[in-house]
């Protein structure tokens, strides 16, 4: 009987954490830097992995990447010289790290996942342009919405499975359940063809809640509870 109260306490602890606004925009704002694939940032008690890469078939390398200036998490494929990513130098103004400075938000075959230690539903998902704002003069259907509201397309998926293509209008009105990974990838599919709707963009910020507790959990937890009392009583009695 411990046992089984042990490991549904557990169950309700590990659902006992709070949502989270993940800013990656002010962070970036007051820390611009890469860091190295498998770096684990907390904001507002959350857990946060990052890791870059470039699409399959694609060689070399990418970092995730803290972009100040009103930008976000974006990617660079390499440092300029004389620089490691890794923890970054505090403060804002002070230069861009990339080899290529124009190289630092999600653009042709980049990715960037964020990542958790344990499942969360996400939402409220909202992007930079390539301009370091809200908007994009070239695919908005409403110039107060910018690119949160835009019509362009952009590569999405949780969990480490096959990506999808979203507007960034859809995107940031949806809710994902039950996520620990999520990945943004640069519209390859796109670029310089058909519909050629691909923009490049930053992850400006996300909003993390944690997974409600199954509505009879409580009333399970005093039930065990309450049986655990009753035979401590009988064992006393005998």
């Amino acid at each position: 009987m411990k046992k089984i109260i042990a490991i549904a306490v557990c169950a309700t602890l590990g659902t006992a954490a709070q949502s989270a606004t993940l800013d990656f925009l002010e962070f970036a704002n007051d820390n611009e830097h890469g860091v190295a694939n498998g770096t684990t940032i907390e904001f507002e008690g959350v857990d946060v992995t990052f890791n870059a890469g470039l699409h399959e078939g694609i060689d070399g390398t990418a970092f995730a990447y803290f972009d100040h200036g009103g930008a976000g998490l974006g990617v660079c494929k390499s440092p300029r010289s004389g620089v490691t990513f890794g923890e970054g130098r505090t403060g804002a103004g002070r230069g861009n790290d990339c080899s290529d400075a124009g190289d630092d938000n999600v653009t042709v075959t980049e990715t960037v996942t964020i990542s958790f230690d344990q499942a969360f539903n996400l939402s409220e998902l909202s992007f930079t342009g390539e301009g370091h704002s809200f908007s994009n003069p070239v695919f908005l259907e409403d110039e107060t919405t910018g690119l949160n509201r835009s019509a362009a397309t952009l590569l999405f998926g949780i969990n480490g499975g096959p990506l999808a293509e979203f507007t960034f209008s859809e995107l940031s009105m949806e809710t994902f359940l039950g996520v620990t990974s999520a990945t943004f990838a640069f519209d390859d599919a796109n670029f310089n063809g058909g519909n050629n709707t691909a923009d490049q963009f930053y992850l400006a910020s996300a909003v993390v809640n944690p997974i409600p507790l199954p509505a009879g959990l409580p009333l399970l937890l005093a039930g065990l509870g309450g049986l655990g009392i009753l035979r401590r009583r009988q064992r006393n009695k005998s």
